[in-house]
């Protein structure tokens, strides 16, 4: 199901995700992650997503570290059932006490916003954290992509920018708050 224009749906996202990290070494980490995803369009119907990940990250030193990211996703739609994988890589470096910055490179498929359709992407990004207290962190990120809408095969280039703040509550437990901007042009007619 497309539907005609952004104005004719809305659109809710739900996301629950729980990540273990394992220790090795003074410089290699292990992690898994298990994440769901649901959206439920109006009108229309709903489509979820799973995901199952592993990552390894290595120090090389105590201020630069690169973490690589494997796994697969599996989408729950109307129809059909997709298992897809992703890839991430991720490079950080600790400038200063106080600031952090990094490059982030994506491949995998998304969820669309306003239909029931994957988007196969990747996405290269950047950002820089800045830690304002022990337990309170705002970071600012830019970001660009290009994919295909699995289904329909229109193209899209997409450009945009990312404010977060964190707290932490306790150690190892945080809550964020992020809003994101994103311009993007299409190959669609329409």
């Amino acid at each position: 199901e497309k539907f005609t224009s952004v104005a004719d749906c809305g659109t809710i996202l739900n996301k629950l995700a729980v990540q273990l990290d394992y220790v090795f070494s003074s410089s290699v980490t292990y992690s898994a992650e298990l994440m769901y995803a649901k959206r439920d369009f109006d009108p229309g119907n709903n489509a979820g997503q799973l995901r199952w990940d592993a990552g390894l990250k290595y120090d090389f030193s105590k201020f630069t570290s690169v973490k690589f990211i494997a796994g697969v996703d599996e989408f729950f739609m109307r129809r059909n059932d997709y298992v897809r994988p992703v890839f991430s890589v991720k490079f950080d470096h600790e400038v200063s006490e106080e600031v952090e910055a990094g490059l982030v490179l994506n491949k995998q498929y998304e969820l669309n916003s306003y239909s029931t359709e994957l988007f196969d992407c990747w996405r290269a990004s950047s950002y820089i954290n800045y830690f304002l207290t022990r337990k309170a962190m705002a970071g600012l990120g830019v970001y660009y992509g290009s994919g295909t809408y699995v289904q329909s095969g229109i193209d899209e280039d997409f450009i945009g920018s990312e404010l977060v703040c964190r707290y932490e509550l306790a150690k190892d437990t945080a809550v964020d708050c992020a809003y994101s901007y994103t311009k993007s042009s299409s190959s669609d007619a329409e």
